[in-house]
């Protein structure tokens, strides 16, 4: 629970009997210094979109969970720092890996001091058009990585996947 090089002191007093049997006492310090824990981000739930037939705009919040036991670690931030696409993405304007990245937009990254749970939203936004080259029942794949970073050098990365079905 202790985050990178915060401190966590303890005293005993330690009671023994010498030659004589007489009480002796004896101060004892031991200091621990804490270590950077890495977070850990909770498995994320595929997200199922249909292609969109009029011209609202696809979006979708995408909901993310992490764990760092450094309860005073609260410096966190968050990137996607990949994508890949599969299935049928022949036909799929947006070719370029920043494209794809730039339809997630990451939100505020939430954890307080003293808990162990952090959060950030997600949002998965692409015009209306993007996915018009999608045959009824056809399906592309999108695959992501999220990392969550401490700010004391400790990250993890987690896929998650955005399913678009024609």
């Amino acid at each position: 629970f202790l985050a990178k090089d915060e401190p966590l002191e303890q005293t005993y007093t330690v009671t023994i009997e010498d030659n004589n049997g007489e009480p002796v006492d004896q101060v004892v310090k031991v200091t621990i210094t804490g270590t950077n824990d890495e977070p850990v981000i909770d498995a994320i739930t595929k997200t199922d979109l249909l292609e969109q037939t009029d011209t609202t705009v696809l979006t979708r919040d995408i909901d993310v969970t992490f764990k760092d036991i450094d309860l005073a670690d609260v410096d966190h931030s968050a990137s996607v720092t990949a994508v890949t696409s599969s299935g049928v993405n022949t036909g799929l304007a947006l070719v370029e890996e920043a494209d794809l990245i730039d339809l997630i937009s990451v939100g505020n990254v939430t954890k307080n001091s003293g808990s162990d749970t952090g959060s950030l939203k997600l949002t998965f936004e692409a015009g209306s058009t993007v996915f018009d080259y999608l045959a009824l029942d056809e399906i592309v794949t999108l695959t992501y990585t999220v990392e969550v970073a401490d700010g004391d050098g400790g990250t993890d990365t987690q896929d998650f996947v955005v399913e678009i079905k024609g």
